[in-house]
């Protein structure tokens, strides 16, 4: 039955509905995203009461804020620390208060206050979904990411095994990887890594763990045969590892020093501060 499926809201619209549907085969990078959007925008635009696809709106609505071109983002002066500036955040608002019980649409919202550092709220919301969904994979994900970023790393890891041994093919866990990350990926975290193969966010992540393991050479093999990305700055990277270092090598890293300040998300800054630390060095680490 459609209650099943669709969280207990029934689409009242058949092109809405089929819309929402063709739009959870698209992947979450780049120009099938940005598809997706159109479509549930579409969808949602005929039914405005069927959560589901309110939920997944949003949810491409953030990817797309934060890996690919921001559309959805209006830049406000205070757009890192205000929620309300993202099409992302109230979007999932308006699902949750039409359906309570979308597991997808609360990850999202309790991620998003943990990126902006509302720790304490996030947490106690994650808890709190963990006790009222036990059975839920994306309910322990969610608490796995709560503690990720106040840095208790081995709870971590425990609720992020617990998300993959109960729904086993969720692409969402890959960000587990990010418990991980360093010279040797442990057959513990092999699971995580191979989630989402293929994708732009994973092939990325690939070729940076290589360059972490001191791999230089076969990580830029690697980096050369991707599309440059707007998140991941491939060029940038290649040229930061370079030897002699491009023409256009100081253009890229500056086009980097700009954006990576921008970041709403504290991980990434972080992550690929690390990774350019190697040309930038230290100061811009800091």
């Amino acid at each position: 039955s459609n209650a099943d499926e669709t969280g207990g809201t029934r689409p009242k619209n058949d092109e809405a509905y089929d819309l929402y549907l063709r739009s959870i085969a698209l992947a979450h990078d780049g120009a099938q995203n940005t598809e997706a959007i159109r479509m549930l925008e579409r969808s949602v635009g005929l039914d405005s009461t069927f959560a589901p696809a309110l939920a997944a709106l949003g949810i491409r609505y953030y990817y797309d804020e934060e890996y690919g071109s921001g559309v959805g983002l209006i830049k406000t002066p205070t757009y890192k620390t205000d929620p309300t500036s993202f099409r992302s955040y109230t979007t999932l608002q308006r699902a949750l208060a039409l359906d309570p019980n979308l597991v997808n649409a609360e990850q999202q919202i309790i991620s998003q206050d943990t990126d902006r550092g509302n720790l304490v709220h996030a947490y106690r919301q994650a808890k709190a979904m963990v006790e009222r969904h036990p059975q839920s994979g994306i309910a322990h994900f969610t608490l796995s990411y709560v503690l990720r970023y106040a840095s208790v790393l081995d709870e971590a890891r425990n609720e992020c095994d617990t998300a993959i041994r109960l729904d086993p093919g969720n692409y969402m866990f890959r960000s587990c990887t990010s418990l991980y990350i360093g010279p040797e990926i442990p057959n513990r975290a092999k699971p995580f890594f191979e989630l989402d193969p293929g994708s732009e966010w994973m092939n990325n992540i690939t070729a940076i763990q290589l360059l972490r393991a001191g791999k230089t050479d076969e990580a830029l093999a690697k980096m050369r045969l991707l599309p440059d990305s707007s998140f991941f700055h491939g060029r940038a990277i290649e040229a930061c590892y370079s030897n002699p270092r491009p023409a256009n090598y100081q253009e890229l890293t500056d086009k980097v020093k700009e954006y990576l300040p921008g970041m709403s998300d504290p991980e990434p800054r972080y992550s690929q501060a690390l990774t350019f630390n190697h040309c930038l060095g230290n100061d811009f680490s800091i």
